[in-house]
């Protein structure tokens, strides 16, 4: 299992628990351009709604290149 992490609401700035979608892919962007230049292999996006504001956020979970 994949361990929980708290990310900032960038429209409300409350805070939001988020699990990675696996263990590959434990590094998590807001930004897609900078997880594809840090990351190697596949990207996921996955989006999740702000729980205070019900803000539409987009992370981009990669795997980092060593």
């Amino acid at each position: 299992m994949t361990r929980e992490r708290t990310i900032s609401c960038p429209d409300c700035g409350e805070s939001n628990k988020v699990r990675a979608p696996d263990d590959v892919h434990d590094t998590v962007s807001l930004d897609e351009k900078l997880a594809k230049a840090k990351g190697e292999g596949t990207i996921i996006k996955k989006i999740y709604e702000c729980e205070d504001c019900i803000y539409t956020i987009s992370l981009y979970w990669y795997k980092p290149k060593i």
